[in-house]
């Protein structure tokens, strides 16, 4: 079977001190002892104190579990929620350095992600614009060159016309 537990006090009862002697009621130990009258023993079971202390580490394990479980949802939460952006940035870093410049990237917080996400964005409609216009120039310039090798053409020809006449 199972074996109890009690708390065992016994504790002397002594006669009250003689008028003019100082004694807190138990064995002062100054002068010699006074004969106690009797002893009072009194025994408890420490069993409810050992339930609430089982009872306190089972709440208090699953309490702290709970914490801990909690804790970790939340720093995974918290580093996807920051790493994602990242991770996205990279990307799109990656694809510029490929020379892809087409997709935005979605800039939806308000910190310094998101903030790099909204000059990332504004960089990237920079270069468009600016490889627009080299591309509108440069297709400008190969028409010119074009027509200038033409006139070229035109006039050595008319040359040789006017040298065959001379």
């Amino acid at each position: 079977g199972t074996r109890m537990a009690y708390l065992d006090i016994v504790a002397a009862i002594v006669s009250p001190a003689a008028e003019g002697a100082a004694s807190d009621g138990l064995f002062d130990g100054s002068r010699g002892r006074r004969d106690p009258l009797g002893y009072v023993r009194l025994v408890l079971s420490t069993a409810p104190i050992q339930k609430t202390r089982r009872e306190f580490m089972v709440y208090s394990t699953a309490l702290t579990g709970l914490l801990i479980v909690v804790g970790i949802a939340l720093t995974v939460w918290m580093t996807r929620r920051i790493v994602r952006p990242v991770q996205t940035l990279s990307g799109a870093a990656l694809a510029l350095t490929e020379g892809r410049m087409d997709a935005p990237i979605e800039a939806a917080s308000r910190d310094e992600i998101g903030e790099l996400a909204r000059s990332f964005n504004t960089m990237i409609l920079r270069l468009n614009e600016s490889r627009a216009a080299v591309e509108q120039r440069t297709a400008e310039l190969l028409g010119a060159n074009a027509q200038l090798r033409r006139e070229i053409a035109e006039r050595a020809r008319a040359e040789e016309s006017l040298r065959q006449r001379q």
